[in-house]
């Protein structure tokens, strides 16, 4: 089973449409792509950088400072 996932994850397909053309679900791919991953030693890109929407947070939060330091 994991190797079906690991091999249509590198055709590009999303997790979801792995789930769906295997007819599992979402849940189960998840969790096989995550344990391969963990046993290959892959690190992916959201450990190693913040996330979008942290990253929108901090830029909110800042700027908000600079209007109450400015009044």
């Amino acid at each position: 089973m994991e190797e079906k996932i690991v091999s249509l994850k590198e055709k590009g397909l999303t997790l979801k449409q792995i789930a769906e053309q295997l007819d599992m679900p979402i849940g189960k791919v998840q969790y096989a792509w995550r344990k391969w991953r963990a046993q290959h030693g892959d690190v992916t890109a959201a450990t190693a950088a913040p996330t979008r929407k942290a990253e929108g947070k901090k830029q909110m939060k800042s700027s908000k400072k600079a209007t109450k330091s400015k009044s």
